[in-house]
């Protein structure tokens, strides 16, 4: 099932989510380690990925999350 229906996330949906939050954990882990590093080109460098990360995930979590419909059971606050 490749597709969201309303009673369950499609697979795409399911990889989506495990991989940013895979990833978001790395970007805590990679935080937390360079505040004690001196400032060099790999602190630069990782800071820069940090950044590209943050811009690339933003569109390609939001327009599957905004077309998906609504699952059952789920109540409108």
């Amino acid at each position: 099932m490749l597709r969201n229906t309303e009673q369950a996330w499609g697979t795409v949906a399911k990889l989506l989510h495990w991989s940013m939050l895979l990833l978001i954990l790395v970007q805590v882990a990679l935080g937390w380690s360079a505040v004690n590093w001196a400032l060099s080109p790999t602190k630069i460098n990782l800071f820069v990925w940090h950044k590209a990360e943050i811009a690339a995930l933003a569109p390609v979590s939001g327009p599957p999350r905004m077309s998906s419909a609504p699952m059952s059971g789920n109540a409108s606050r």
